[in-house]
């Protein structure tokens, strides 16, 4: 039987439905029982904030406060020592974080609830010490107003509003304030405020990932769009309908790492375009869009970190310089599946000559010409996946023998083939 005596508690995050609701009653009961009756070590304070979630907790999701051992009778300070916690997909009244003494919580997810401007502002305004903010899945009409008040969190590194509906005025003068953020995830959201978010990001100077996927940033970039977000590392803006060329200011991302662009309108010559400057890139994937690449990839030479090359769906252009470089970068992975320009040979794609860690290579649909590479599949032992199919090679050789990794391979099509296939 349980006494008057508090004693000490876990609650878990638990995988599955039906064990979060159960660590969430055994919650409630063994808080009410040691806390309403006779605790000398809980406050009135947090009593009144456990007591305003846990009536509108949905026990099918239930509350995770970051796996940590509760012992009420050692706290001097309400929930002051909690640093976790995650109400997401409840009915939470969001005010209540804020009378509750949660004052060094560093990571809060509130996705999913059914929160106004006013809940926001007043359920925030004491965390001083928060971190990481996950706010999804909910309906922001004043958006300049909350991105005033989620400013004066001046800790804040990590702000996630994904699939959200975004509405209202928002400017530069409302991202001031965010001397810290290092991480905006807006990712397919929907956009109706009177000036574009990118070009409102300019203050936020610390950041070094923002990934905006599929937020409709139809037509073309400001010349001046992300230009002071000189410490980014990692850019993600696919699937938003943008056309023309890339602004030239991108340049001086030189920190940049991982750039995903596929699915848009870009149109630029690869040799020409800033991205020859940005040499520091692991990843690149521009797939979906009008670029011409040159199938040597000399602009490309100097990308000496590059590891995942996606080209699908441009248009490759044979060059004269093929096997007039050699390539920095040793990739594991190189797609160039789809090119708008059909019929070239494996050998224009010079620089695959000197490639010996590839790990998956995608050459498909392009109705490639000429003997089937089987120098590429000896030279590349590690070969995981082999994508060929829809090309016209005159012979097939496949050294299946020396590839003991290779898991997946698409069928490679012969020219007979293709013919009965129309």
């Amino acid at each position: 039987m349980l006494t008057p005596e508090c004693n000490t508690y876990k609650v878990w995050s638990l995988e599955s439905a039906v064990m979060k609701k159960e660590a969430l009653w055994v919650f409630v009961v063994v808080w009410n029982i040691a806390c309403l009756y006779g605790s000398r070590g809980c406050w009135e304070q947090e009593k009144v904030a456990l007591l305003a979630l846990n009536v509108t907790l949905d026990p099918t999701y239930g509350m995770y406060a970051g796996g940590s051992y509760f012992d009420c009778c050692s706290w001097e300070g309400g929930f002051s020592n909690l640093m976790e916690l995650d109400i997401s997909d409840n009915t939470v009244d969001v005010v209540a974080i804020a009378e509750g003494g949660f004052s060094n919580l560093k990571e809060l997810g509130i996705s999913g609830n059914l929160v106004d401007v006013v809940a926001i502002v007043e359920g925030i305004k004491n965390l001083n010490h928060l971190e990481n903010l996950y706010l999804d899945r909910v309906h922001l009409k004043d958006v300049g107003t909350i991105m005033r008040a989620l400013g004066a969190l001046s800790s804040l590194k990590i702000l996630s509003l994904q699939h959200n509906t975004i509405e209202g005025t928002i400017t530069t003068q409302d991202f001031r304030n965010f001397s810290k953020l290092e991480q905006l995830i807006l990712d397919y959201s929907s956009l109706n405020t009177t000036m574009g978010i990118l070009s409102s990001l300019g203050p936020l100077t610390s950041l070094r990932l923002l990934s905006s996927y599929s937020i409709d940033l139809s037509g073309k970039l400001s010349d001046q769009s992300l230009c002071n977000l000189i410490k980014l590392e990692e850019l993600y803006l696919s699937i938003n309908g943008i056309t023309g060329r890339l602004p030239t200011c991108w340049r001086n991302m030189t920190s940049i790492r991982v750039l995903f662009l596929e699915d848009n309108e870009f149109t630029n010559n690869i040799a020409s375009s800033l991205l020859t400057s940005l040499t520091s890139l692991e990843l690149l994937s521009i797939s979906g869009n009008y670029f011409d690449i040159p199938s040597s990839l000399g602009p490309l030479a100097n990308y000496s970190r590059l590891k995942v090359l996606l080209l699908d769906d441009n248009n490759l252009t044979t060059d004269s310089k093929v096997g007039s470089s050699i390539s920095r970068f040793q990739l594991i992975v190189f797609s160039v599946s789809n090119s708008l320009s059909k019929g070239f040979n494996v050998t224009s794609l010079g620089f695959l000559n000197h490639q010996y860690d590839l790990r998956t290579i995608d050459l498909s649909s392009n109705d490639i010409a000429g003997p089937f590479p089987a120098w590429l599949l000896e030279n590349n032992t590690k070969l995981e996946h082999l994508l060929m199919e829809n090309n016209l090679f005159a012979t097939l050789e496949v050294p299946l023998m020396t590839l003991r990794n290779l898991s997946v391979i698409g069928h490679v099509q012969q020219p007979h083939e293709r013919r009965a296939h129309n």
